[in-house]
């Protein structure tokens, strides 16, 4: 890999993290989910320092262009990204679901409580 496209790629790997850890800072990223991106900055700046082995197992996959590899594990990292949103926006709406109506259930019972204190005066 040329120098400048190594000095960029740990340039930005750098900015990654850093903004990571400023919006975990900042309370505009939960630490769990941040910690997804904070592998993926990690590995982008391993694979920007030593390319050769990334190479290699691109090869041993039957990459012809090392390129064609990084692209094939990206697309793969935004699916499980993807994935991962998934689950995690089904589970809060089976929350939300699960808290309107316990909400429900409770507005019901102070009504009906309203109702008997409104008789017994």
């Amino acid at each position: 890999m040329a120098v400048s496209i190594t000095s960029v790629v740990i340039i930005a790997s750098f900015v990654l993290l850093l903004a990571i850890v400023h919006l975990v800072k900042h309370d505009k990223l939960q630490l769990r989910y941040s910690l997804i991106w904070l592998l993926f900055g990690v590995v982008i700046l391993v694979c920007a320092l030593f390319p050769e082995p990334l190479f290699s197992v691109g090869l041993l996959f039957g990459f012809s262009i090392p390129s064609n590899f990084v692209f094939a594990c990206v697309v793969f990292f935004l699916l499980l990204i993807c994935l991962l949103l998934s689950s995690i926006a089904s589970k809060q709406a089976i929350a939300l679901k699960n808290l309107t109506q316990r909400l429900s259930i409770v507005e019901r019972e102070l009504r009906i409580v309203e109702n008997e204190s409104n008789r017994d005066l």
